[in-house]
């Protein structure tokens, strides 16, 4: 799941989703109201996460930034 949240990491909104949802975008730089949340943390590793398509106009013209997940499932033994 992945979209605008409008809400800070420690919020009591964010608080109760990560109760049952991964953060994939956690160690994301930047003041965060975007996310992209996951769930099965055992089943799924995360590749890369990050801001991308950053340019000089990327942070003025919104207080939203692209983020972008890569996963990877990984299958029980």
């Amino acid at each position: 799941v992945g979209g605008d949240f409008n809400a800070r990491p420690l919020s009591p909104v964010m608080q109760r989703i990560d109760q049952q949802w991964k953060d994939s975008t956690a160690q994301a730089a930047g003041s965060q109201i975007d996310y992209v949340w996951y769930r099965g943390v055992g089943s799924w590793n995360v590749v890369e996460a990050g801001i991308f398509l950053v340019n000089p106009t990327t942070r003025i013209a919104s207080d939203h930034f692209p983020y972008l997940t890569v996963v990877e499932f990984v299958p029980e033994p």
